[in-house]
């Protein structure tokens, strides 16, 4: 049996099957792009779960959209779940997303899986714009934290990475975006001993501080012995031993490697002249302990560097003084297991004055070592 249809019928359903079908094509980006702005309205408004839900809806709409993909990437990272994260993001990039869009999610990707090897080896590129930049940098500095203390890294290495991290933000603090990082370094470094480590020994190299600005102590009429390789004395130990009360040491600039000394002098001033020298001990020391040990009363040490100070006790130190009153002025003490250590032989009469000074990276990483320890 054949049903005839008019001409006009026929071309008006043409014509109406037609704009179904474009009304429906041009209304697929519609639910993308909405799919997008909600799940990216739930994730700053701290909801990922409901964020979940929008940004698979926007993956369904348009499974061709790399942006699905990385909000995708970024929801499953908020959720704590790196891998499924690590696979959304290899799909957005088989799309062609531009590689740089995807670095400092991989890293959070890495970091919450607690991939902490793989954190610290991704490239940073050059356009990755601030804030990203600052923040990688601060999940490679966390990250180096933990593995510090998990398996073993060095300890300077963290505390240089958070030192990256600092001038970073302060290269940068106009830019308001950095308020997040700056509030979450606030917050986590009362609980991160590598991080208020690195944050003190930052701003000491940092402070812009008008009166530091050290000139050496006046004493006048004083023996001065000078100390250097074109010297008649040249070794710090014969500069030691000839010494007397009263004295001024001058040791010329250079570095002396193995320059540990005992000094018994009372009121002795041992000072760099000029430029700072560099005092190692090498291997050696003092009473299996110290670069330098002091016993007389009234010492004065100004401009010189220490450090290597290693005792079969742990306690070596760069500078150990057991008499009464110690002043150190411009010196640096540094990779010792203590910095400048005392004794509390004479605790009625013991004073200790540190001026315009550094201490670093002293200590054995077990407490039983320090900066400084005073009596």
């Amino acid at each position: 049996m054949h049903v005839h249809m008019p001409l006009s019928r026929i071309l008006f359903t043409i014509q109406f099957t037609l704009v179904i079908a474009l009304s429906s094509a041009c209304g697929n980006e519609k639910p993308t792009e909405s799919a997008i702005e909600s799940a990216t309205r739930l994730l700053q408004a701290g909801n990922p779960e409901a964020a979940l839900q929008a940004a698979r809806e926007a993956v369904r709409s348009s499974p061709d959209d790399p942006e699905a993909r990385i909000l995708l990437a970024d929801t499953y990272i908020h959720l704590g779940d790196g891998a499924l994260a690590l696979t959304s993001l290899d799909q957005a990039l088989a799309m062609g997303i531009e590689p740089n869009r995807t670095v400092l999610l991989t890293a959070r990707a890495f970091y919450v899986d607690d991939l902490l090897d793989d954190v610290i080896e991704i490239p940073v590129p050059e356009t990755l714009g601030m804030p990203d930049y600052v923040r990688l940098m601060h999940l490679k500095a966390k990250a180096r934290s933990s593995l510090s203390v998990d398996a073993g890294g060095r300890d300077d290495d963290v505390t240089q990475a958070y030192i990256e991290l600092f001038e970073l933000v302060d290269r940068h603090k106009s830019d308001v975006e950095l308020d997040d990082v700056v509030s979450e370094l606030a917050r986590t470094r009362e609980d991160d001993a590598a991080l208020e480590r690195a944050w003190q020994h930052y701003r000491c190299r940092t402070a812009d501080i008008e009166i530091v600005r050290w000139q050496p102590l006046e004493r006048p009429g004083a023996r001065v012995l000078s100390v250097g390789p074109e010297r008649e004395i040249q070794t710090i130990a014969d500069a030691a031993r000839i010494a007397q009360d009263g004295d001024v040491v001058e040791i010329d600039p250079g570095t002396y490697d193995g320059g540990v000394a005992l000094w018994p002098q009372n009121d002795i001033v041992v000072r760099g002249a000029g430029e700072r020298p560099v005092i190692t001990a090498n291997g050696n020391n003092v009473q299996d302990r110290d670069v330098w040990l002091f016993t007389g009363d009234s010492v004065v040490v100004e401009n010189v560097e220490i450090s290597g100070a290693r005792s079969p006790y742990e306690n070596g130190a760069g500078i150990r003084h057991i008499g009464r009153g110690l002043t150190l002025r411009h010196v640096y003490l540094h990779d010792n297991e203590n910095g400048v250590l005392t004794g509390n032989r004479h605790p009625d009469a013991n004073s200790v004055l540190i001026e315009f000074s550094e201490f670093a990276d002293n200590g054995d990483n077990r407490g039983f070592a320090h900066n400084i320890y005073i009596g």
